[in-house]
């Protein structure tokens, strides 16, 4: 889980419902995609979440693969711990745990969504955007929680996370990216 100071308020992302134990990705496609993604995943060492992580956000932005882009998600918010556990104790450590967590996060939310999955995503997302410290992350969050929320009818809610996603220093081309 990752955690947020806002307004002396703490805020949680929490990780999955499912466990190290129970976690497995769904069969890739027969493509050679899928049998790389097979391949560049395999590992089971100490990389694996940041692996995971790396391929799901691809997997998601390329529209492709999503039910194994949402596992990897899962899996990179697993297995957060065996990335982070050199400089234990570092606060730069533990800062970058969370962000990991975070982006993560994002990431599951937003394979989630474009599955069809916009109850999950919404919640994934919402949960993001109030742990995230003022930043990039949060913003691209938030302009995605606007998409979900748009898409499930609720409009007031919606133009709210999208004002929490607008940057007015960005160029079209960053807002457009941060969708």
């Amino acid at each position: 889980e990752a955690t947020s100071s806002s307004g002396g308020r703490r805020r949680r992302v929490t990780k999955p419902a499912i466990t190290a134990e129970t976690w497995t990705m769904p069969a890739p496609s027969e493509t050679a995609l899928g049998r790389a993604l097979a391949d560049f995943t395999a590992e089971k060492d100490e990389n694996r979440a940041l692996r995971y992580a790396f391929a799901a956000r691809q997997l998601v932005e390329a529209d492709t693969e999503l039910p194994q882009a949402e596992a990897l998600a899962q899996g990179a918010m697993l297995f957060a711990a065996q990335a982070f556990t050199q400089a234990e104790g570092s606060t730069s450590a533990e800062d970058r745990r969370k962000l990991f967590l975070l982006q993560a996060q994002t990431t599951l939310g937003w394979a989630q969504f474009k599955l069809g999955k916009r109850t999950e995503a919404v919640a994934s997302l919402k949960e993001v955007v109030a742990a995230a410290p003022d930043g990039a992350e949060k913003r691209g969050a938030s302009w995605k929680l606007g998409v979900a929320l748009e898409a499930t009818g609720q409009l007031e809610d919606a133009l709210a996370a999208y004002r929490g996603g607008y940057d007015a220093n960005a160029s079209s081309a960053g807002v457009q990216r941060a969708v």
